[in-house]
């Protein structure tokens, strides 16, 4: 009975692992795939999870959020990484200026440089020390994903505790992701399709097997 127990599990796992692999790698693909839209061509209130957004972003003013992973050896934490993600709020505008509202864009660590160039462009235009901006950009090329709970607090405490009502009025509630390659992609898919195989392959021999029992 045991022995049947873990069978079931093993078959169903190969089918649940096929199943996920093949679902992100499809979406990714597909995602990666869509001619992009600009950043600065779409309105705010038009952005939708799946979207594939392009563009040069001239104007940022911080990051609320940063990410920490770590390290761990038979369960054990040995060390953590500082630092391997950023969520900054960049403005993204509306068809005039009051439709103006903000949203997040994911930085992995090697373009941190290029965008807190853009950072400091832009509170030196907001304090007046140079009449333009947009002299550094940060080209991205992302998807886009929902903003989960815990990033939405994080936003409260950049924007103020106290104004969470003000500050979902400016707020679109989406993140712009990195995009992954389209053969990383294909690979994922590759992989979802052997590993499917395998289960098919597994679950008929033991079919054959009940038989001839």
């Amino acid at each position: 009975m045991q022995s049947l127990f873990s069978t079931i599990i093993r078959e169903i796992s190969l089918y649940v692992a096929a199943g996920l692999l093949l679902w992100f790698g499809i979406s990714m693909l597909v995602v990666s795939l869509k001619p992009g839209e600009d950043i600065y061509s779409i309105n705010g209130n038009d952005i939708e999870k799946g979207m594939h957004i392009t563009g040069d972003i001239d104007f940022a003013y911080d990051y609320y959020a940063s990410q920490s992973d770590e390290r761990q050896v038979l369960g054990i934490t040995t060390s953590t990484v500082d630092d391997t993600g950023r969520w900054y709020i960049i403005p993204i505008y509306g068809e005039n200026y009051d439709d103006t509202k903000m949203i997040t864009v994911r930085v992995n660590p090697k373009d941190y440089a290029a965008m807190e160039k853009v950072v400091d462009n832009t509170w030196a235009y907001l304090y007046g020390e140079t009449d333009t901006y947009g002299q550094d950009v940060y080209t991205i090329d992302a998807r886009v994903i929902k903003l989960d709970d815990e990033l939405h607090q994080y936003y409260y405490d950049w924007y103020g505790r106290g104004y969470e009502a003000e500050a979902d009025q400016y707020l679109v509630p989406y993140i712009l992701v990195p995009t992954v390659s389209p053969w990383i992609s294909g690979v994922l898919v590759l992989f979802g399709v052997l590993l499917l195989a395998l289960a098919v392959i597994s679950t008929v021999r033991l079919f054959l097997l009940g038989e001839r029992n």
